[in-house]
């Protein structure tokens, strides 16, 4: 990490003084404790202190006792010692934040620069009709150096849009017919490096906060990686997502059984189209350990029939009707009334 400006650091030195001088205020009430419980000393004896006692209230000890005393003396200074933590951690976030806006703002400044130089040299060499070696040479030159800061900015912000930022500058710089095969090289690599460190950061969120926000944003990274030509870390990262999104259906699976509603069998559907989306697997219909019923039986409905009572009838469960759902497509447009007819009732 770079150094931040003069003013965090100022500010930062403040708080390391504070810190330190706390600390040895710890260590001191710490001692002192741990001598009282040494010592065995009772806790009517006087509070250690250079004030002079005026009364005999002040050699009765504080209320509670030393030890007391003590213990809220450490309790206090450690809550103080970790305000000033936090403190540091955010000074130093937003001294970085700071550092790395300016250093974009430099480099974007040198890129506009360029590109003003860039069009009058092609202008100049369209009415001309050629383009000198020489002025290519130093298109090629200043192209080169564009990319390499680009490069050196996606080293303190790794963020999509610094990524962004680099394989746009390469494909300036391979436009120009390529510069310098090293300088693209770094690019192509720090980038890589990015994508691999946004797979890691999803992959471990996905782990602490299942969601579908971080299975997307696995999702993500995973193709950002692969469009890099880098697949061997993306299995790993699939088969979590797709870990995940299989539980989301069995999730939605267990609520239909539990309420076999409409919405709920909607629910289950869209959930079940999202996980064989990703690679998952669909949800068995006919669940497997339902009451066997022959293969390729058909059942003529009568009027006032229910799809849920066919289900008990076939399968022992009124719950299971989006089995009935699934074989015959003219019962998707309304489940809850199936028409007349003859519906097929699938082999669990």
């Amino acid at each position: 990490m770079p150094m931040p400006g003069s003013e965090t650091q100022q500010k930062i030195t403040e708080i390391e003084s504070e810190q330190r001088r706390l600390k040895t205020l710890l260590d001191r009430q710490t001692n002192l404790l741990d001598l009282i419980e040494k010592k065995s000393l009772p806790d009517s004896q006087p509070y250690i202190s250079f004030k002079k006692g005026t009364s005999i209230l002040d050699l009765a000890g504080p209320p509670g006792g030393i030890r007391e005393v003590f213990k809220k003396d450490i309790t206090r200074i450690k809550q103080q010692l970790e305000q000033l933590r936090r403190e540091a951690t955010t000074v130093r976030r937003h001294g970085y934040r700071e550092y790395v806006r300016r250093e974009r703002a430099a480099v974007v400044r040198i890129d506009r620069r360029f590109e003003a130089h860039a069009r009058r040299v092609l202008r100049d060499a369209e009415q001309r009709g050629h383009l000198t070696d020489e002025e290519l040479a130093d298109l090629q030159q200043g192209a080169d150096e564009i990319l390499d800061a680009f490069t050196g900015l996606l080293q303190l912000d790794s963020s999509e849009s610094a990524m962004r930022d680099v394989l746009n500058q390469l494909a300036d710089t391979m436009a120009l017919g390529g510069g310098d095969s090293g300088v693209a090289q770094r690019a192509l690599k720090a980038v890589g490096g990015a994508a691999k460190k946004h797979l890691d950061k999803a992959m471990q969120d996905l782990s602490r906060r299942p969601s579908e926000k971080n299975a997307r944003q696995v999702i993500r990274a995973t193709a950002n990686l692969e469009l890099l030509g880098d697949s061997s870390a993306t299995a790993a990262a699939l088969n979590q997502t797709i870990a995940w999104m299989e539980s989301q259906r069995d999730v939605a699976e267990r609520r239909f059984r539990a309420v076999p509603s409409t919405a709920n069998l909607n629910l289950m559907f869209q959930a079940e189209a999202a996980c064989v989306q990703m690679g998952g697997k669909p949800i068995a219909s006919p669940p497997k350990g339902l009451r066997r019923v022959k293969s390729g039986d058909q059942h003529r409905v009568v009027a006032g029939e229910t799809l849920s009572g066919i289900s008990l009838t076939y399968y022992g469960s009124y719950s299971y009707w989006d089995a009935l759902v699934r074989s015959n497509a003219q019962l998707y447009a309304n489940p809850d009334r199936p028409p007349s007819g003859i519906i097929t009732i699938p082999y669990p």
